[in-house]
């Protein structure tokens, strides 16, 4: 059965590929469409590795594939750093989830409902729905986050 994959490469813009066939083909497939020489990791959006999971069963996929293996993602709030692994297919939201959970920032359930996540120096908030492996560039598979309160609502 043909899929559609819709992928996520570090750097580079969304596209689609059309696929049948085993996994190693298709990480062949976007590593030949992105140009890198080097290994790549291609992993289920916000998911764990192809080879773990069986992609067989859907007609549509979205896909992310990184040369990290993972990311190093140290989140800073006021005088407080924490620091996480997560795979480069992990969205902003689930880090987000993962940093107002940790008890060192000692954030109650109103600051929660607040919180974003922002690149340094950044005026902004991430996307939620953005993953690690669009804003992180090879080399250095590390990141750092600031955690804000602030109120992005009104401008």
């Amino acid at each position: 059965m043909k899929q559609i994959i819709e992928v996520q490469v570090e750097g580079l813009p969304p596209f689609e590929l059309e696929h049948e066939g085993e996994i190693g083909v298709l990480v062949e497939a976007i590593k030949a469409k992105s140009g890198f020489a080097e290994e790549i990791f291609v992993f289920e959006h916000d998911g764990e590795l192809l080879a773990e999971i069986d992609i067989r069963e859907r007609s549509v996929l979205q896909v992310v594939g990184h040369r990290c293996h993972e990311v190093h993602v140290e989140v800073g709030f006021e005088h407080h750093k924490e620091a996480h692994e997560f795979k480069p297919s992990a969205t902003i939201n689930r880090v987000l989830q993962w940093a107002v959970a940790s008890k060192k920032f000692n954030l109650d359930p109103q600051q929660r409902s607040k919180a974003n996540l922002m690149l340094p120096g950044a005026d902004k908030p991430l996307d939620k729905a953005l993953v690690l492996g669009q804003i992180l560039q090879h080399p250095g598979c590390h990141l750092v986050l600031v955690l804000t309160l602030k109120d992005f609502t009104n401008g």
